[in-house]
């Protein structure tokens, strides 16, 4: 292998190890819970988890009257885990968290 390869393959390790090493604040499942308990018929955990547009629409019907709110107690993990794998494609895109949140 001739040192330009090696110098190759090293660099693209390096890129490798970077996109591994993202650093990026992940949403937390218990803030989150925590949030539906208090405040889960204003949608205090939809705009915690930046989804505005479902966090305005339990603003308007309290919870979509409730129904809403028991079923996002069985849901609220896969919208953490969906909401920190957004936080970490846009970290490393390097787009800033400051980009228009996600809505459904």
């Amino acid at each position: 292998m001739s040192r330009e390869d090696q110098a190759r393959m090293a660099e693209e390790g390096a890129q490798d190890q970077a996109l591994l090493d993202v650093d990026y604040e992940g949403k937390s499942l218990c803030v989150a819970y925590f949030l539906l308990i208090i405040g889960g018929i204003f949608g205090l955990h939809h705009a915690y988890l930046n989804d505005t547009r479902t966090a305005r629409l339990y603003l308007t019907s309290l919870g979509l009257c409730g129904v809403g709110v028991v079923l996002d107690f069985c849901r609220l993990p896969v919208l953490v885990e969906e909401c920190n794998e957004e936080l970490l494609r846009r970290a490393r895109a390097g787009t800033p968290d400051s980009s228009p949140p996600r809505g459904r």
